[in-house]
């Protein structure tokens, strides 16, 4: 029996190949616009109704207290649809949240910017559970770039960018407090703490069965006298996993598990000062300070 493909063409072959290679080289989608949804068109708002909410253009506010936008129910999407919801002009001694909301479920916040607030998201309370966060630029933000509290939460594909700077000594890129989160793929660059202050790119606390995998960290750092971490581990959190991840320093710690229990494979970490993976059980394939 003589079957079809065996007949082809080498140009054939090539092209497909050529194809291949070419689809493989293309920048990862952007998330589709969002238009079936009810627009939000000034702030502050207060969301009190389950259903699909969008930004038609961006949003900004000078508060320095309260929220930018309320979620006061379970079963809430935010898209942004790519628009920009800003706060800078509060100035660095802001203590405005750009999206709030406490114990609430199956939240989404998805496809835009947040600029410029204390916090720029937080979805905390603990009786949350199954929120989502993805491709959000969470941008010079002065105290928090993300954070959850929600058992089951997913923060993924998430660029935070220059956080801290604000009146709290401490600065936390990604801040997650519930158990079984999952971080995944997300990129924090520039975290900044001062005084004893401490900086984390990546911070889990009473975090019991996390994931966090394949994500990217580096600047993160004191300006003065305290410490920096990568990735830090605290609060007695058990069974983490801790996986895939590049941190760059110079920073104090890459990985660091404090009061918790857990393991970490396959990570790397460029010029930790103090150590490059302390505590924790170490599964394998990680790559400590100039090793290539």
């Amino acid at each position: 029996m003589t079957y079809a493909f065996a007949n082809r063409s080498d140009a054939t072959l090539g092209i497909v190949a050529a194809f291949l290679l070419l689809s493989l080289a293309l920048p990862r989608q952007a998330p589709a616009e969002t238009l079936d949804c009810t627009p939000i068109n000034e702030l502050p708002a207060v969301i009190t109704l389950q259903g699909i909410y969008c930004l038609t253009r961006n949003l900004i506010t000078s508060q320095t207290e309260d929220y930018a936008i309320e979620i006061q129910t379970n079963n809430v999407t935010i898209d942004f649809n790519g628009w920009k919801l800003g706060g800078l002009s509060a100035g660095s001694a802001t203590h405005a949240y750009g999206i709030y909301s406490v114990n609430r479920k199956n939240i989404t916040i998805r496809n835009g910017t947040v600029r410029g607030f204390s916090t720029g998201i937080f979805l905390g309370g603990v009786n949350a559970q199954g929120n989502l966060v993805e491709d959000i630029r969470a941008e010079q933000n002065r105290y928090g770039g993300i954070e959850t509290q929600g058992r089951g939460d997913i923060i993924r594909r998430n660029q935070v960018v220059d956080t801290g700077g604000g009146v709290s000594l401490y600065g936390n890129g990604i801040k997650v407090t519930g158990a079984g989160a999952r971080v995944l793929d997300n990129d924090v660059v520039g975290v900044t703490a001062t005084g004893l202050g401490q900086a984390y790119g990546i911070y889990l606390g009473g975090a019991d069965g996390a994931v966090v995998e394949s994500n990217r960290v580096s600047e993160i750092a004191n300006l003065d006298t305290g410490s920096s971490m990568g990735i830090a581990l605290t609060n007695s959190s058990s069974g983490l996993l801790i996986a895939g991840n590049r941190i760059n320093g110079p920073i104090t710690y890459g990985i660091w598990f404090s009061s918790s229990t857990g393991g970490y494979s396959d990570n790397k970490v460029i010029e930790a000062t103090t150590d490059a993976f302390f505590g924790g059980t170490d599964y394998g394939g990680n790559k400590p300070d100039s090793t290539p």
